[in-house]
């Protein structure tokens, strides 16, 4: 059974595994190919990396 941290290091995961066929790399093996070692290192990976912040336009008014 998955838990939040583990389905936040398997998304990251797959995001990044997409980015490897522009690459002109192999396929990255499944998730659940993966031994346990590696999965806790993208769950860990997965913590520390910081959702990216919503952008929002600036107003000609609002100084720089």
């Amino acid at each position: 059974m998955e838990n939040e941290r583990e389905r936040a290091g398997k998304a990251l995961y797959e995001s990044r595994s997409k980015n490897l066929r522009g690459l002109m790399m192999p396929d990255a093996p499944a998730w659940e190919e993966l031994n346990v070692e590696v999965k806790e290192r993208w769950c860990t990976t997965a913590q520390s990396v910081r959702p990216p912040r919503p952008r929002t336009r600036k107003s000609n008014s609002e100084p720089s």
